[in-house]
């Protein structure tokens, strides 16, 4: 089986779909990603075989400002003649039996139309698309419809519903994220491809427990809640002395990340001003808290230790912490879920981050700052709570249990395999010998 994917030439879109990629290929099947020049170095660097398609300007990444509607604005339903004239030449030579899209890679299925081969909606984000979607009155008119039925018009074809859902919809959100739409859907495991990465030293560390307590302060006339005393053991205790006293406990970690991983370039000066807050709110506590910022950026004030990195909170931090704080876009939230921590959330000016942030509050997991009224004690208190009330804790695990059980991109290969062949009335190859219950067979 040949399978074809169109991702966004962005990091997390591109790192969102490569485990499946791996999974495809480890099976057995052909796999090609087609990607604008200024995503092929991200591909191959994933160990995946890049197909440049378009040139090298990029069309604008499906972000658009808070309040942006799936069905208006060239941001999100952006469709490339170029990009799509190439991708056609690619797909009609090497003849994919399977198309793989990014929700915002408009010319995904419009190609997978025009060759009569199945095709997979990955969406970048909560599936509003599909929500907009299941909410249309027959007939009536709607940007998407517009825009995917004149590029196949101008190709001798006509739109059908399934060219803007895709055939299957393959959802990486956290269950309970998702928004209640009937469509064919594939549930999956998010699977980060987190890059070359490397341990540090401390982070080889036990991560302390979820409890903090406020730091101490240098003024008098504001005395702090005495914190938890962890007096340190003596080293050589006297021979009739009672149990040794318990080592200090660690402080918690927490991870700052506010840096959206599919934007590149720092924090513009708005979001600078919002991470000082929330650094001056949180070390209020008696915290470890570690910043994440884009390559390039100013370190942010003490006490918070800044690392540089362009990408999600990698798994190995995760594992570390005790809770995350930020701004609720989709890799981020999911590598957090994944983590099963509490989440702080200040939801930046995307779409998808106060939907995201909403619905992980709904599921008990996190607490939602609004940034229009950010201050430091609305910053330690919620902090605070996540880190003292266990409920929290326990909810981001039950969370997390639900996120395992989700089908992985392994599971997830037999489920393609199988729409090929219905889709097509042609049984699939499996490379790897029949399954139970099924007969490979030669096309």
């Amino acid at each position: 089986m040949r399978v074809l994917f169109t991702p966004l030439p962005v990091d997390p879109s591109l790192r969102g779909l490569a485990p499946l990629a791996w999974a495809l290929r480890a099976a057995g099947h052909e796999v090609r990603v087609a990607v604008r020049p200024s995503g092929v170095e991200a591909v191959t660097g994933a160990g995946l075989t890049a197909v440049p398609v378009g040139d090298r300007g990029d069309a604008p990444t499906p972000i658009p400002a808070q309040g942006g509607r799936p069905d208006g604005g060239d941001r999100l339903l952006h469709l490339d003649d170029a990009l799509l004239d190439d991708l056609l030449d690619f797909a009609e030579t090497w003849r994919p039996d399977l198309l793989v899209w990014d929700q915002a890679v408009l010319a995904g299925p419009v190609v997978a139309k025009l060759l009569g081969v199945p095709h997979v909606r990955v969406p970048h984000a909560v599936d509003v698309v599909g929500l907009h979607r299941a909410g249309l009155a027959p007939d009536h008119p709607d940007g998407l419809t517009a825009k995917l039925g004149a590029a196949l018009a101008r190709r001798g074809a006509v739109f059908t519903e399934d060219v803007a859902v895709g055939d299957l919809t393959a959802d990486q959100l956290p269950p309970g994220t998702r928004p209640p739409v009937d469509l064919d859907h594939l549930p999956l495991r998010p699977t980060p491809h987190d890059g070359p990465a490397e341990l540090p030293d401390h982070l080889r560390e036990q991560p302390a427990g979820p409890r903090a307590h406020p730091a101490p302060r240098d003024d008098p006339a504001e005395p702090p809640a005495a914190p938890r005393a962890h007096p340190a053991p003596r080293a050589h205790p006297a021979p009739h002395d009672g149990p040794a006293e318990p080592p200090p406990r660690p402080r918690p970690r927490v991870c700052l990340a506010l840096a959206r991983p599919d934007r590149e370039g720092g924090l513009t000066p708005a979001e600078r001003a919002t991470a000082e807050v929330l650094v001056r709110g949180a070390t209020r506590l008696d915290v470890e808290l570690i910043a994440l910022l884009p390559t390039g950026s100013p370190p942010l004030p003490p006490p918070a230790t800044t690392h540089p990195h362009d990408h999600e909170p990698p798994r190995e931090l995760l594992r570390a912490c005790a809770a995350i704080v930020h701004r609720g876009d989709p890799a981020t939230t999911s590598a957090a879920t994944a983590a099963g921590l509490p989440q702080l959330v200040a939801p930046g000016g995307a779409w998808d981050e106060p939907n995201l942030a909403a619905l992980l509050a709904d599921r008990g997991v996190a607490l939602v700052l609004d940034r229009t009224h950010l201050t430091e004690d609305a910053v330690a208190e919620h902090l605070l709570r996540l880190l003292d009330e266990p409920a929290f804790t326990d909810r981001a695990e039950a969370l997390r249990a639900d996120v395992l059980a989700q089908p992985t991109p392994h599971d997830a290969v037999h489920r393609l395999e199988d729409l090929v062949a219905e889709r097509t009335g042609r049984v699939v190859p499996w490379a790897r010998g029949a399954r139970p219950g099924r007969t490979a067979a030669r096309r």
